[in-house]
């Protein structure tokens, strides 16, 4: 009929009263609290011949003994289970109690440590992760989907060096096996990692040796994305470049078209007199030659003087509004009846470019001296030169929105520039043809008039 008939030590001491006050005093059915937690429904089943195994809930203790205070409430694990007479009639039902508070109190404790570990470790900047022995992914934390895209479950399992670029992974994987050699050895490195749209990004991978610790068993490491740093970097060394080649070039230019102008002084001297001469010579051929030879170095000279003069901006110019694809046309036309038979002119024109604020006889050296200088690359083996105007999107700096440019492209198939060149093409009189075949002024003059023009 639900009063409780007897109890033991381990009762009175978790309720913090004497059996005395509960025995053939206290009906459990009648009880608030057992009706409150829902017991009330497993002692009916008792009742009824059922073993029952409760589970773990919480039950107030009433505060009874000093440890508890008032109102604590104590967590306990129940089984109830029938006792039957000889004809297998329920005679009394048993109810054991054990109180498993201080384990769930340690377990709650362990549970707000871990969420608060779990919220730490995703929420944090960088990406943590655990790589075994063998370079296998063993852990991810959740923000590698957040900056690289992956779910942690798609790399877990996988080799570490799978997302590492092809041209980092030997220097990485000598940067592990270095760490490797000494417990809590660590280190940084940098290298490329893929995301998952497939695009690389820079990370700074910091590493420590946790082999033998037993909870890791692995190299514990740190994921830090440095792309936009890099990014800076690089920008920072290209300004530098750009900053010193302008410098360089500024400086070189502000000699010589001064040089120029006195020498383009002289130059008006010597073809003056040398017209009043030419009307004095006497009907000689041999002399008349010779006076040519003369007059055809002077305007060799005066040719080259107008380069410089060209290059140091000084020269002037008559910029117009002009459409650009029949200048380029039209220079190739002139150009096909000089260059060899062996090599092919292939154009590929955008004839719908519309105008550019530029001066033809730039443009048409533009045209020449590049011409000329693929021709020279090609002249022993043939070859094909290919120029290309098209409309396109550039991005002139990094970080700047892209804007509509025209692109002219000049290709040959010879035998291209050495990499140790590439930093002094555009230096005025240096060349790397054979002396008397070049000045070492034509790309540098390109880069005077498409600079004043405004391009790149």
């Amino acid at each position: 009929d639900g009063l409780q008939i007897e109890v033991n030590k381990a009762y009175e001491k978790l309720w913090g009263f004497p059996a005395s006050h509960t025995v053939n005093k206290f009906n459990v059915l009648e009880s608030k609290e057992v009706v409150e937690t829902g017991l009330i429904s497993s002692i009916q089943k008792a009742y009824a011949g059922e073993s029952v195994d409760v589970g773990e809930y919480q039950f107030d203790s009433t505060g009874a003994t000093e440890a508890d205070g008032p109102g604590r409430a104590r967590w306990l694990k129940t089984i109830i289970y029938p006792l039957k007479d000889s004809q297998d009639k329920v005679k009394n039902i048993v109810i054991t109690h054990e109180d498993v508070t201080e384990r769930k109190l340690v377990e709650e404790a362990l549970r707000k440590t871990e969420a608060i570990q779990s919220k730490m470790v995703a929420n944090i900047g960088d990406v943590l992760v655990i790589i075994d022995q063998n370079g296998i992914n063993q852990y991810k934390s959740p923000n590698v989907t957040t900056l690289f895209g992956w779910q942690p479950e798609e790399l877990v399992g996988n080799s570490v060096w799978d997302n590492v670029h092809p041209d980092d992974r030997d220097s990485a994987q000598k940067f592990l096996a270095n760490i490797a050699k000494a417990s809590d050895a660590g280190g940084t490195t940098e290298l490329r990692y893929k995301r998952k749209d497939a695009l690389y990004v820079w990370i700074e991978v910091t590493v420590l040796n946790l082999l033998s610790d037993p909870d890791i068993q692995g190299f514990l490491g740190n994921y830090h994305d440095i792309t936009e740093r890099k990014q800076a970097e690089d920008q920072r060394i290209s300004l530098e470049a750009q900053l010193h080649q302008s410098q360089k070039l500024e400086s070189v230019g502000t000699m010589v078209g001064g040089i120029s102008h006195e020498l383009n002084n002289i130059l008006q001297g010597m073809f003056l007199y040398s017209g009043i001469i030419e009307e004095q010579l006497p009907d000689d051929e041999s002399l008349k030659g010779n006076f040519k030879q003369l007059q055809a170095g002077a305007e060799k000279a005066r040719d080259i003087v107008k380069q410089i003069l060209t290059f140091s901006r000084k020269a002037g110019v008559d910029m117009k509004p002009q459409p650009i694809h029949e200048l380029i046309m039209g220079s190739l036309a002139l150009e096909r009846a000089s260059i060899p038979a062996n090599i092919d002119i292939k154009q590929d024109i955008d004839t719908n470019c519309g105008m550019v604020l530029c001066d033809k006889t730039q443009i048409h050296q533009i045209i020449i001296n590049l011409c000329n200088n693929a021709e020279h690359a090609m002249k022993d083996r043939g070859g094909i030169l290919s120029v290309s105007l098209q409309s396109a999107q550039k991005t002139i700096s990094k970080g700047d929105p892209a804007i509509d440019v025209l692109e002219l492209t000049i290709r040959d198939t010879g035998h291209g520039i050495e990499p140790a060149d590439l930093e002094r093409i555009f230096d005025p009189f240096f060349t790397t043809k054979q002396v008397g075949e070049g000045t070492g002024l034509g790309l540098s003059v390109i880069h005077g008039i498409v600079e004043m023009m405004g391009g790149h």
